[in-house]
């Protein structure tokens, strides 16, 4: 499965291609590792009571260059509350699920004991 979080070994080659030329390391390192490493912490076990989420296209600008409070474009909450302020605009949940999200529109995104997946592991 692939999602926004996701490096790919050439976005990683690409990365190291410009911090070798810059001198910023020396020695051979496997872009392909190094993908792997970053893409296995992006794994959280199912009984995690906190929320992944994502920013897709935050917009940063130079007279907005971080969202007020240091919100990061990618953590793990408790709880999220989030307004639009956006036209035309869609919140999207695990990738599939759309729902119109205009200018003013807010929700409050949290997990409750009640609403956890009854799964089973198998040896």
């Amino acid at each position: 499965m692939v999602h926004i979080n996701r490096l790919s070994p050439k976005n990683v080659e690409e990365l190291l291609t410009i911090l070798r030329q810059g001198n910023h390391i020396d020695g051979h390192l496997d872009a392909n590792e190094i993908a792997r490493g970053y893409n296995r912490r992006l794994v959280f076990p199912p009984d995690d009571t906190r929320l992944c989420y994502s920013i897709r296209e935050e917009i940063r600008v130079g007279v907005w260059p971080n969202p007020r409070g240091g919100m990061e474009s990618r953590a793990f909450v408790q709880k999220l509350y989030v307004q639009s302020k956006c036209l035309d605009a869609s919140l999207v949940i695990d990738g599939s699920i759309s729902y119109p999200f205009n200018d003013g529109a807010k929700v409050v995104l949290e997990t409750r004991p009640e609403d956890s997946l009854l799964t089973i592991s198998m040896d």
